[in-house]
């Protein structure tokens, strides 16, 4: 699958142009949203149609093992961050509250982030695990759904034994 990529960003990266940051959206099973940026102010954008997120500074993660490969294969990524009281308290982590977050991965010139974002990544996290002064989850790609087993699989040949308890009568 390829990218789209707005002319004025394709034009930023073919001149090393240093008004690129990345972005990342992370919206929590019960809805909660965060948006986070490696720039050194908040940037507020519409990433994905969703409505405006302002995307706070937060160095904090280390992302350098996230790999971004076509969208439809399962990416070995890896994302580890330092535990911060603002987002990503203990307590949070302990009680799973960012288990299975959507994530979506960005770039967007922050001179002028209206003109549009270059997706990079969408997928969700992993069980999050506590580390020595951080975090890491495995970050999961879109095509990892396609890997779950989802309800009964069913064929012309009965599966089950005449009495077996997972079909609902007995053979008394």
């Amino acid at each position: 699958m390829t990218r789209t990529i707005p002319s004025h960003i394709q034009t930023s990266i073919n001149n090393r142009d240093v008004s690129l940051s990345r972005c990342w959206k992370v919206t929590r099973v019960d809805g909660a949203t965060y948006g986070f940026t490696d720039h050194n102010v908040s940037l507020t954008i519409n990433a994905d149609g969703n409505g405006n997120v302002v995307y706070q500074p937060n160095l904090s993660f280390n992302t350098e093992s996230m790999s971004v490969a076509d969208e439809m294969e399962v990416d070995e990524s890896t994302l580890t961050g330092i535990i911060n009281s603002s987002v990503f308290t203990e307590d949070d982590l302990i009680a799973g509250r960012f288990d299975s977050a959507q994530l979506l991965y960005f770039l967007v010139d922050w001179q002028n982030p209206t003109l549009g974002v270059v997706k990079m990544l969408k997928g969700w996290f992993g069980q999050f695990e506590r580390r020595d002064f951080g975090f890491s989850t495995e970050v999961r790609g879109l095509s990892q759904l396609l890997q779950n087993n989802i309800g009964s699989l069913y064929s012309n040949r009965c599966r089950s034994k005449f009495g077996d308890t997972g079909i609902g009568t007995s053979s008394g």
